[in-house]
């Protein structure tokens, strides 16, 4: 099967924005804005900025998402 993800190739990436971080006992929520400029097949995709927010549960003392948000900021 071939998949979606191996056919994307990230150029660019990196937070433009202070990383925010909530901390709720042996759980946190991370978000900041981020630059992302991606190509499908060559082809470019993304270029353009988001709002990342990630939700994190401690396990066993190591830290792991849990789920992630993705909001696409539109330019102005």
């Amino acid at each position: 099967m071939n998949n979606t993800l191996h056919h994307y190739t990230t150029d660019t990436i990196e937070f433009i924005s202070p990383l925010n971080i909530t901390f709720y006992g042996d759980a946190a929520k991370s978000e900041g804005i981020i630059y992302w400029k991606v190509d499908y097949d060559g082809k470019p995709t993304v270029d353009g900025k988001g709002l990342e927010t990630d939700i994190w549960v401690k396990r066993n003392s190591h830290w792991r998402v849990l789920m992630r948000m993705s909001l696409h900021l539109k330019s102005r």
